[in-house]
């Protein structure tokens, strides 16, 4: 997860590709440790468990604001998820 989110902040500023981010010492890296304790106590929901992905703002995702991609809607203003 460091990985990613050193990653997310060197490109983003100049991409602007993801325009909702979670703080990553709030929940980004809780969620990697919550993934990293059930892989290791052998408790998988899948292939794709604890791989970071990013939502496309153009879908209702529970607790992330909806934006489709578009300046018309700020942050949460389309949300309903």
């Amino acid at each position: 997860m460091d990985a990613f989110l050193e990653r997310i902040n060197t490109l983003n500023p100049d991409l602007n590709a993801l325009v909702s981010l979670i703080p990553p010492e709030e929940a980004c890296l809780a969620m990697a440790l919550e993934s990293d304790q059930q892989l290791s106590s052998g408790n998988s929901a899948g292939w794709l468990h604890g791989i970071p992905i990013a939502i496309k703002d153009l879908f209702n995702s529970k607790g992330l604001p909806t934006t489709l991609g578009s300046p018309v809607f700020p942050a949460g203003r389309c949300s309903t998820g």
